[in-house]
């Protein structure tokens, strides 16, 4: 089963390159072992997230460049865990804890606007929400990660990759352009829902694949490779639903 999600395409192809090498043991991937390091790896996220208020009130000077260095270092965390099942764990909860620190000081900071109150928790809600409803869903069979889906998610991801580039390359020649966008109220809200929609149909297929890693008796070091794609996919989710609300309560006043 094809995934989006770089994490899962990595754990593929490792298996692939080792299938002569995995046994049934103890020392096995399981469901339990993933929903409890998904759970752990959350829960660092949120308490690093609710605790960058320290950051913010104590060296607010220092905010953009811990925000620019933490998706530096995000992103190199995501590479070394999805390429080293060794590294996957360290990786993994340094990319949990970066991650809390970014979008929670980014969260503190848009709650500091009248009107924005609160916004965090219910995103937040709305994240883990989408996250329970496409478990069951998948596990009921309901939401099925067929051919068809996987080339669908495809299609748009690198559909909307290349629409940013080249807004990106305009808007260096054309800010306006960039402006008018911006202040297209249901465009931006079209493309918010449709990032949203994305972001559900990624877990579904990160579902199958942690189906995948369990079903062929990968190692359990696979655990953390795939907590973390888990945790690469709620991310994204996280900053879409909290886009859309911003664009709501915007639009509110």
């Amino acid at each position: 089963m094809r995934s989006t999600n770089p994490v899962f395409k990595s754990i593929r192809k490792e298996q692939e390159e080792n299938i002569s090498d995995i046994r049934v043991t103890s020392n096995t991937s399981t469901y339990k072992g993933i929903a409890l390091k998904t759970i752990i790896l959350a829960l660092i996220t949120i308490i690093t997230g609710a605790s960058s208020l320290i950051l913010l009130d104590k060296a607010p000077n220092l905010v953009i460049g811990v925000l620019l260095t933490g998706g530096i270092i995000s992103f190199i965390a995501v590479m070394v865990g999805t390429r080293s099942t060794k590294m996957a764990m360290p990786m993994s909860i340094l990319y949990a804890f970066i991650q809390g620190v970014v979008y929670g000081t980014i969260t503190l900071l848009i709650q500091t606007i009248p009107g924005f109150e609160g916004v965090g928790i219910i995103a937040l809600t709305a994240t883990l929400t989408i996250f329970l409803v496409m478990m069951v869903l998948y596990y009921t069979g309901v939401v099925k990660a067929s051919p068809l889906l996987v080339k669908i998610v495809i299609g748009t991801l690198i559909a909307s990759i290349l629409a940013t580039f080249v807004i990106f390359i305009i808007g260096l020649f054309a800010p306006a352009f960039i402006a008018s966008i911006q202040a297209n109220v249901p465009l931006m809200l079209l493309v918010g829902v449709v990032f949203i929609i994305l972001g559900a149909l990624m877990l579904a297929m990160d579902f199958a694949n942690a189906d995948a890693v369990v079903k062929s008796y990968a190692p359990k070091e696979y655990e953390w490779q795939v907590t973390l794609g888990f945790m690469v996919t709620l991310v994204w989710l996280y900053v879409q639903i909290l886009r859309v609300l911003i664009i709501l309560l915007n639009r509110r006043d």
